[in-house]
């Protein structure tokens, strides 16, 4: 991700959250390999504020709301750590 942000950061308007295993399926945020402390990290450099956009694996049992407020959940909690205490609304 530090190469993409340094490359890009300033023209970033939309940011789409995924994770996976690598040379695998997508899987829910926090179970891959996508190294999100620099993801947010560099959300937080650029002060970047447009979309965040989650694409995240369907649930396995049909409990979809669930996992999306999983998902959710997960970013929420991530980037509060990075992000100053006016953007956690």
């Amino acid at each position: 991700p530090d190469e993409e942000f340094n490359e890009y950061g300033e023209r970033i308007i939309n940011i789409h959250i995924k994770d996976r295993k690598l040379g695998g399926s997508t899987v829910r945020l926090g179970h891959g390999d996508t190294d999100f402390i620099k993801v947010f990290r560099n959300i937080d450099k650029y002060n970047y504020e447009g979309n965040l956009i989650l694409q995240t694996a369907r649930s396995k049992d049909d409990e979809h709301f669930k996992e999306l407020a999983m998902n959710f959940a997960f970013v929420k909690e991530n980037i509060s750590k990075f992000k100053s205490k006016t953007m956690n609304k």
